[in-house]
């Protein structure tokens, strides 16, 4: 063991190590948009972020009871509500009266 000591001996683990720069370490400055080898964006870069899940039930459709899903959900969302209602204090409530209040008016006009 003696051998590996010395003034010319470094563990291996105190050796640096050799990184390859990565896709974000840039050596050189950036190139020009004129003279820019870069591909053109994909066609997936420029899809509006917000229509997935429209394109998605356009490609796959629905599920069978996605309607009674829905209509259970919707039965439901009143306890929800309610439960809200009951527990807001201040000046939320007050928002939120204000609010059932139109809806209330909304469903008397019709």
């Amino acid at each position: 063991m003696e051998g590996l000591s010395g003034p010319g001996y470094t563990p291996v683990w105190a050796e640096p190590i050799a990184v390859a720069p990565g896709p974000h370490h840039h050596a050189a400055a950036p190139e020009s948009p004129e003279t820019s080898t870069l591909s053109p964006p994909s066609l997936l870069a420029l899809q509006p972020q917000n229509e997935h899940i429209e394109l998605h039930e356009k490609r796959h459709g629905r599920r069978l009871d996605a309607g009674e899903r829905e209509r259970k959900r919707d039965a439901r969302s009143v306890h929800k509500v309610s439960t809200m209602a009951q527990k807001t204090r201040g000046f939320k409530a007050k928002l939120l009266n204000q609010k059932r209040y139109k809806e209330k008016i909304e469903m008397k006009k019709t």
